[in-house]
């Protein structure tokens, strides 16, 4: 009894593989048919809302996976089928199911692309109609989920969203071109990726990489409710984006609608903003100094206009925290806010947004406000220290301006050399050239500090003292701005030294009548009770209209021009005793005249009276 039931068990399980082996060889002759052939094509199109046409009938394999391969496929708009293919592929793998092959029915759950090509317009959108495809299950699901988002966004229960399997696309060696007139432009190139969605109702993920524009990037992003995100409501959302040029990363939620809104974390970050820029190409400046910027908070707003909190920003290695608003004014971007730093580099921060010439080397370079024609900026900064060069600020207030075709930089206030500080600088594009301003106030200061930190060595000044500088000029670069520069200049020194003057060498070599060079009496201090200076600056000429320092018994008086180009001097000057009320003026003991560089003068005798003290 126990014998025949094997036997019977024996012969069924033997008929069950007999029959399966019957059906897998039964396989590619069944879906080979024209009628899976159409279901292919049918099934692609009904998802996607394309037409959809095959270059071949499919080609099935059974082992070790059944699956269709597909050659030449195209998938063109309905309105516009003797366009070009909107997507089109020349090889597509296509996971099938055996039980609905046998029904004569197509259901896959992977897709391959292999060498797919997308095609877009200049603005973006997909090839064809400006609405996109003009059905298919997607887009119906996805519109159906519209009527279930109220006027708020709120999406109704997530039970009630319409669900079906989507399933993976895998894509490799791809392109993304720009059709324009039936010429197509590379803009992405060596894509490769996949999208997976098991159903409309699941969590979505998208991964791919490429290269764009020369640099290779990898993206991902994923969401727990895509449908909701494609519907218009608001919907968690994950953005990564990376590259050698530029980084950025967002987690948050979204609203994708005619009114997108955005609330999370953002990051972008830059190992050098010229790269990026010159990568998306933007225009700036030939040389324009322009380094790295990490920039990341907690971001909310629209597309348009971005505000973001608690912000953590390093330029150029210039750390700070503040507040910043994100917004697009008149097609530019405007970046505006608040930014406090521990230290700051204004060299290098300023370097940014402004042309700036930091040493001689660089008077050559151009002077160029080109940024100010790619974005909006006004930043209000503060820095317990600073630093320009050498020169080291506390408590600093400054603010940024680039607007227009104007680039601005205002220091409000700031501690320096013992004292305080106002300064400025503006450049304004006018055409091909720049015109550019200066000022400068500074009010009791180490005199000497100041002196040593713009590179003099000689007569330096150990005195408090007060300055003022307005000066503008009209160039390409450095050198012509400084070249036809005007402006005015005032100084005042209060009691003290003057390092780098020997006054009795000086009368004394006077007295022989021969020229000198300055440099054998500069060994020495001379002893003021103060000083003063009147200049006026004419096409890049200072004229010291008057100029003198007071000693306890002597009077020495300078007048005369300093060209800028040339680095030359032309000075005249007098050595007079101080004047007695009750004798009046008295002759000078010394007249002479000042010539050569500004590296290396000499001293010419024009005049000596009375004796050598």
């Amino acid at each position: 009894m126990r014998s025949t039931l094997a036997r019977r068990g024996l012969l069924a399980v033997g008929a069950l593989l007999i029959t399966g082996l019957v059906l897998l060889a039964a396989l590619p002759l069944i879906a080979s048919t024209q009628i899976v052939r159409d279901r292919i094509a049918y099934e692609l199109s009904a998802w996607s809302g394309y037409r959809v046409t095959l270059g071949q009938g499919p080609v099935i394999s059974v082992w070790p996976t059944f699956r269709a391969h597909l050659s030449d496929v195209q998938l063109t708009e309905w309105r516009e089928a003797s366009g070009p293919a909107v997507l089109e592929a020349e090889q597509v793998e296509l996971d099938l199911s055996a039980l609905a092959a046998l029904r004569g029915e197509v259901a896959f759950s992977r897709i391959h692309l292999l060498r797919p090509l997308l095609r877009m317009t200049e603005d973006g959108r997909l090839l064809g109609a400006e609405s996109g495809p003009s059905g298919g299950r997607l887009m119906r699901a996805i519109d159906m989920s519209r009527t279930l988002v109220g006027p708020d966004g709120t999406p109704q229960p997530a039970a009630t969203m319409p669900d079906m399997t989507f399933g993976t696309i895998e894509f490799s060696e791809g392109r993304i071109v720009e059709s324009d007139n039936g010429r197509d432009e590379a803009v992405v190139t060596g894509l490769a990726g996949r999208v997976y969605w098991p159903s409309l109702t699941r969590n979505a993920q998208v991964n791919a990489s490429g290269i764009w524009r020369g640099e290779s990037f990898t993206f991902e992003a994923s969401s727990a409710q895509p449908l909701l995100l494609f519907a218009g409501a608001e919907a968690p959302l994950r953005l990564v984006f990376d590259s050698p040029p530029a980084a950025v990363s967002f987690e948050g939620s979204v609203i994708v609608s005619s009114q997108p809104f955005l609330k999370g974390s953002g990051r972008f970050a830059s190992p050098s903003l010229r790269r990026f820029l010159e990568w998306t190409q933007t225009e700036i400046a030939a040389g324009a100094t322009i380094g790295s910027l990490s920039l990341a908070g907690d971001v909310a707003g629209e597309a348009t206009r971005l505000k973001m909190e608690n912000v953590t920003l390093d330029l150029n290695g210039n750390q700070g925290a503040g507040v910043l608003d994100l917004s697009l004014d008149d097609g530019l971007p405007t970046v505006a806010g608040t930014l406090a730093f521990r230290t700051l580099d204004l060299r290098s921060f300023m370097a940014t947004f402004l042309p700036m010439a930091a040493s001689r080397g660089q008077m050559d370079d151009a002077v160029d406000s080109e940024l100010a024609s790619q974005i909006n900026l006004d930043l209000r900064l503060s820095a317990a220290n600073a630093s320009g060069g050498d020169v080291a600020f506390t408590d600093l207030a400054a603010t940024v301006q680039v607007k227009r075709g104007l680039a601005a930089f205002d220091l409000s206030d700031a501690t320096v050399f013992g004292g305080t500080v106002q300064a400025g600088l503006r450049i304004d594009r006018a055409g091909e050239n720049s015109m550019a301003e200066f000022r400068v106030n500074a009010e009791h200061i180490d005199a000497g500090a100041f002196v040593l930190s713009t590179g003099m060595r000689r007569m330096v000044p150990q005195a408090r003292a007060n300055l003022a500088l307005n000066a503008k000029g009209s160039g390409a670069d450095w050198n012509a701005v400084l070249a036809n520069a005007e402006g005015t200049l005032t100084a005042a020194l209060g009691e003290g030294t003057i390092v780098g003057f020997d006054m009795p060498a000086f009368l004394g070599r006077a007295s022989e009548g021969a020229f000198f060079a300055f440099s054998e009496v500069a060994n020495g201090q001379l002893s003021i009770s103060g000083a003063e200076l009147k200049g006026t600056l004419q096409n890049g000429v200072l004229r010291i209209d008057h100029s003198e320092a007071r000693l306890a018994d002597r009077i020495i008086s300078i007048e005369g021009i300093v060209p800028y180009l040339g680095r030359a001097l032309a000075l005249s000057g007098e050595i007079s005793p101080r004047a007695d009320p009750e004798i009046g003026p008295v002759s000078p003991e010394a007249a002479f005249f000042i010539g050569g560089g500004w590296d290396a003068p000499f001293v010419s005798p024009v005049l000596f009276f009375g004796d050598v003290n």
